[in-house]
């Protein structure tokens, strides 16, 4: 597993402990099946959002409880320079 530096947030290590999740012959396993959990989500639903919640959930914190990334644009204060740990939501087109 990938070494975390010692200042890295709590939510970043849980997601690198996460590194390796796959889904299974198409479907979610039962470790995205936790993630899909936190927002309500079923099999077969996009589990990016929810995986971030799942890292922000097991470190004590309140996510969005939401399956779609967008929910995470205004979730918390912007910042103007990136850093280790953000939640980043990107545009499609």
């Amino acid at each position: 597993a990938e070494q975390a530096p010692a200042t890295e947030p709590p939510w970043l290590r849980i997601a690198r402990s996460e590194i390796g999740v796959r889904e299974i012959d198409g479907g979610p396993n039962e470790r995205i099946a936790a993630y899909l959990a936190t927002v309500d989500g079923k099999p077969g639903d996009n589990w990016c959002a929810a995986f971030t919640n799942f890292c922000l959930k097991e470190a004590g914190i309140e996510g969005t409880g939401k399956l779609t990334a967008r929910a995470f644009e205004h979730w918390q204060t912007p910042i103007s320079t990136p850093r280790p740990g953000c939640v980043v939501v990107l545009s499609r087109g």
